[in-house]
């Protein structure tokens, strides 16, 4: 990367089936999930039959009736690949998976507002929206305008049957002349009429694409952060 992230995030998103009471931190230190030490630090939001929040130092977990999330932005980010796996192929790998979501999220400085604006014109040229164009990067502070939301996704991939890589390009709001960067490389498990998952598929997908995953959102990365030069 060219430019040091101010924020570094990964994360790793499971669609399925689950109940969110189980996903206490008394049940991953049960089961050697988490250390001791990470769960003395955890400290938690919300246990609830709807819903399952709690964070350490390092990891923030996010259950729903649907979703399973686990983040990190500590480095290095394989500890939450490690976590997951571990959770569901060797203690819950009954629990029914149809989706995985390999994750990436940084928001960097790109040094003054004429370089996010430089790339923001290269993502979004002004010059196809006319004399209207012209008049969009004008205006100081909250009245300064440009690109505000660019998604662009990849469907044809050699690497899965199903799943699309989506990226989402947007200006940060944490952090100052900051642009974000969301990556999602997202994989499905094949559809079968007999079956509400699929879980086995989901954990061999993590394990075999994961770093992968991670070393094509940094060269993403790095050709946005490099459009500021």
């Amino acid at each position: 990367m060219r430019i040091q992230p101010e924020i570094d995030g990964a994360s790793v998103v499971l669609i399925g089936g689950f109940n969110p009471t189980i996903f206490t931190p008394d049940w991953f230190l049960k089961y050697d999930v988490l250390s001791q030490e990470d769960f003395d630090q955890t400290k938690i939001k919300v246990i609830h039959p709807e819903i399952a929040d709690f964070q350490n130092q390092w990891l923030k977990v996010q259950v729903v009736g649907n979703r399973f999330l686990a983040e990190t932005q500590e480095k290095p980010f394989i500890r939450i690949h490690d976590f997951v796996l571990m959770t569901f192929r060797q203690h819950l790998f009954h629990t029914p998976l149809q989706q995985l979501g390999i994750n990436r999220t940084v928001h960097f400085n790109a040094g003054s507002e004429a370089n996010r604006d430089k790339i923001g014109c290269a993502l979004a040229p002004r010059e196809p929206w006319g004399k209207w164009g012209s008049k969009i990067n004008s205006g100081k502070g909250l009245k300064h305008g440009g690109m505000r939301n660019l998604i662009m996704e990849i469907r044809d991939l050699d690497d899965r049957s199903e799943g699309v890589i989506k990226v989402i390009i947007q200006p940060s709001s944490e952090v100052d002349n900051g642009v974000r960067v969301d990556i999602n490389d997202h994989f499905e498990a094949p559809e079968d009429d007999d079956s509400v998952g699929d879980t086995d598929f989901i954990m061999k997908t993590l394990e075999s694409r994961f770093e992968a995953s991670h070393a094509r959102s940094e060269e993403i990365i790095a050709q946005i952060m490099g459009l500021a030069e």
